[in-house]
């Protein structure tokens, strides 16, 4: 199969498939914080910070610490925040992570903190996790697309696999195998590598399969065509990898095994800070409404602008990649009820 972030042109049949409305939903209870984007030592394949136009200007902007917590007491005494993503660029580079999640598991500690990192630098991750305080709501999501091999090609980096793993270990070290997540992009030739890293990290940290997500890897640029068949594929090694059919995991991908409503189209936007300062309000930073800054705009006109904004969110939101997965997802789903699977 053809890498899933080629565009490819449409068929007569395939441009007969209509994109269905989909249900944007802007996730008030998670705000991402996202403090720098410089410093990533991986190189990965699919890189999506980097492929930003404002890549390279983005990186010279690093958010002030100082002045984000007390933005978020506020934010969070308006809005009923449940949870914390904490990434970049590449979050352990970050100067002053430890010292944010310092901050962050302090002055909050009602709310969940998730951590994003690409595990190459396992001395800070145990730094914040020491910071944390080794708490249940506290937990690390490592980037691992295989085994070593392919692992290593896809991040860009020779040693990478051998590097995270260290620092899984480190945390399981400490007893907090139940912090770690793993995300791992889906790559339909590399599916058995998938599941070879799966049992190796079950054998020997004791990490469940359901503590592994998949992630898509089609970009805005996809075509009609090439994303269902992407998603196909996806559903169905979804029914191999996780053998749990009531796993949140699995049913991810099989909306059709909940109560019928309207997952299955529904896009979750998530809220964020940027380096700038700047609030956005979509997962497509370049895409999403900047909403004003945390330096010079009070909270509460930043709340109703967000308000407003995901009240007049369109439902042909198809501009990122995850918009563009859903869509996927949601056509292949009716191909499965209705027997024609028009991407063939």
């Amino acid at each position: 199969m053809t890498s899933p972030n080629r565009d490819t042109s449409l068929s007569d049949k395939h441009a007969e498939m209509k994109e269905p409305d989909l249900l944007p939903i802007m996730e008030l209870n998670h705000l991402d914080i996202i403090p720098s984007y410089v410093c990533c030592s991986s190189n990965c394949a699919d890189c999506y910070q980097k492929h930003r136009a404002d890549y390279a200007e983005s990186c010279r902007q690093v958010l002030d610490i100082g002045a984000l917590i007390p933005f978020l007491e506020a934010y969070t005494s308006v809005l009923r925040v449940q949870s914390f993503g904490l990434f970049g660029g590449e979050i352990t580079d970050f100067a002053q992570s430890v010292e944010l999640v310092d901050n962050l598991t302090s002055v909050f500690p009602g709310i969940r903190l998730e951590v994003v990192t690409n595990g190459q630098n396992p001395e800070c991750i145990l730094k914040m996790a020491k910071a944390a305080k080794y708490r249940d709501n506290f937990i690390i999501e490592f980037s691992i697309d295989g085994d070593e091999p392919i692992c290593d090609k896809l991040r860009g980096k020779k040693g990478y696999f051998t590097k995270v793993l260290k620092s899984i270990e480190g945390l399981s070290a400490c007893g907090m195998n139940n912090n770690i997540r793993v995300n791992a992009r889906y790559y339909p030739e590399y599916e058995k590598q998938l599941l070879v890293m799966a049992d190796y990290i079950k054998e020997n940290f004791g990490i469940e399969r359901s503590s592994i997500g998949l992630q898509s890897c089609i970009s805005v640029n996809t075509g009609m065509a090439e994303a269902c068949k992407y998603m196909d594929g996806l559903r169905r090694f979804a029914t191999i990898f996780w053998l749990d059919r009531q796993s949140d995991n699995y049913q991810r991908w099989h909306p059709r095994h909940l109560p019928y409503n309207a997952r299955a189209r529904t896009v979750f936007c998530v809220p964020g800070v940027q380096p700038d300062g700047f609030l956005f309000t979509c997962n497509n930073y370049n895409h999403g409404a900047r909403i004003g800054d945390i330096y010079t705009t009070d909270v509460s006109s930043l709340i109703k602008s967000m308000l407003d904004v995901a009240k007049q969110m369109p439902t042909h939101c198809n501009k990122c990649r995850f918009g563009r997965s859903v869509w996927a997802n949601y056509i292949v789903m009716q191909q499965e009820e209705t027997g024609v699977h028009m991407h063939e």
